[in-house]
């Protein structure tokens, strides 16, 4: 078996040292209990950037759920990508938040 080297070793605690946000989805529902979006924050803190594989299979999710709405449904969805969020929302109905 492979040893880590010693620069993996560091990464990996530089990493652990680091100030993350947790990652969170927030599910957002109307006054009749439907769920009509969601927003997904922050970062698994897994491993690096560009190996987390945690990150990679909530990310395939994320976007196989939103592809799979605006296929097979005639809703009007709206959806954002800034950094660490993804923001969706079913846009054509009129919701009532619940409070």
């Amino acid at each position: 078996m492979n040893e880590p080297k010693s620069e993996e070793i560091e990464i990996q605690r530089l990493m652990l040292d680091d100030e993350r946000d947790p990652f969170v989805i927030r599910f957002y529902f109307n006054n009749k209990s439907s769920l009509y979006g969601f927003i997904a924050n922050g970062e698994t803190g897994f491993t690096q950037y560009g190996l987390d594989i945690i990150a990679a299979g909530v990310s395939a999710l994320i976007i196989n759920t939103i592809h799979s709405l605006q296929h097979l449904t005639k809703d009007e969805i709206e959806t954002g990508f800034v950094n660490t969020t993804t923001l969706f929302e079913i846009t054509d109905k009129p919701y009532i938040l619940m409070g």
